[in-house]
């Protein structure tokens, strides 16, 4: 029990620190954005400029995720890869979308529908928090 909450609270972790990127590599355009990043991570994703996340596009940016984030990455995946297959489907997609909405509805402390910097910082935290108790229950540093 105890480690299925903390692996829990490492995913939720992992979708806080990734929601911008994931949320942007994984959107067909239609979702609602999290904050003003999202337009800039959009306009440096779309390489080729034509105001859309293109497949190649969206394959390139979860490549240079899984090298930069590579653990962050397996815990994604690990949480959200219900088939097995290794690799994310729109299904998958849709509910790591849904858990980010969620996410951001918890910690939307003023309603307005996106995370500003100061609710942003508040989620870092609690999340923190979060990790910190987990490991003191399971006696990890």
């Amino acid at each position: 029990m105890k480690s299925r909450i903390f692996r829990s609270s490492v995913a939720a972790v992992c979708l806080a620190a990734l929601a911008w990127p994931l949320a942007a590599a994984a959107a067909d355009g239609n979702t609602p954005a999290a904050g003003g990043g999202r337009a800039q991570l959009k306009q440096k994703l779309d390489a080729n400029h034509d105001g859309k996340i293109d497949p190649q596009e969206r394959a390139a940016a979860v490549e240079n995720f899984k090298a930069n984030h590579p653990k962050l990455y397996d815990a994604l995946l690990k949480k959200f890869d219900a088939n097995g297959d290794g690799k994310l489907d729109e299904q998958e997609r849709a509910a790591i979308r849904a858990k980010l909405q969620e996410l951001r509805q918890k910690f939307d402390t003023n309603g307005d529908g996106k995370l500003d910097e100061q609710e942003r910082a508040g989620a870092r935290e609690a999340i923190k928090a979060r990790i910190q108790q987990r490991r003191a229950e399971t006696g990890q540093k």
